[in-house]
């Protein structure tokens, strides 16, 4: 899909690299991406609600938003291939599909809410083991004074922080003093921050 960055943000966003697809029962919630971050596959697909050209299932003549957010779904290839298929396209129409996306995206935002994280050090020693550590993130959290450090010896993979669902860099300047702020989130609402150097919320 050809998706503007801001869309495609929105969409592996409130999926939360998970497949959208719902029907009948089975929810599937597959992840999207998989594999350590330097041997990672993305094995999601951003799909047409309304299909991209004659011929492509739920394909409408005259539709204006075909590359935008509220016409994409994400899907593993499994379920991609099954809503657009020949032969079971008929049981997927568009209004399904958004329906879909819909409860999927609020299945997501309900879950637990935003922690914060602040001030904290994460250590990990380890020695003859597949996986190491220092800080796994897998909810949305915020982040704000925070060190991970992992020391691995004969470790198949080792982590001082991974996340799950990708994360935003916050970079500000304190309205207060004008000390600048980093601080990092992994989803959900954009939180506050307070100043490393005046100590006041934002």
């Amino acid at each position: 899909m050809n998706l503007s960055d801001r869309d495609r943000k929105l969409l592996w966003t409130r999926a939360a690299n998970r497949c959208s697809y719902r029907f009948d029962g089975e929810i599937c919630a597959r992840p999207l991406t998989l594999g350590a971050a330097t041997t990672a596959v993305v094995v999601g697909q951003e799909c047409h609600i309304v299909g991209e050209n004659p011929g492509a299932a739920r394909f409408l003549e005259d539709f204006p938003d075909r590359e935008t957010y509220s016409n994409a779904i994400l899907l593993c290839g499994d379920h991609h291939k099954l809503v657009d298929d020949a032969q079971t396209r008929g049981r997927y129409p568009a209004q399904l599909l958004k329906a879909m996306k819909a409860e999927h995206e609020q299945a997501i935002a309900a879950q637990s809410p935003q922690t914060t994280i602040r001030d904290s050090a994460f250590s990990v020693t380890a020695t003859d083991t597949d996986l190491a550590v220092g800080l796994d993130v897998a909810g949305p959290t915020s982040l704000s004074g925070v060190s991970s450090r992992v020391i691995a010896e004969d470790v198949r993979e080792a982590y001082g922080a991974r996340f799950s669902g990708g994360i935003t860099v916050h970079l500000s300047v304190c309205k207060f003093c004008g000390s600048r702020m980093p601080a990092v989130t992994t989803g959900g609402a954009t939180p506050s921050f307070k100043c490393p150097a005046c100590g006041r919320e934002q």
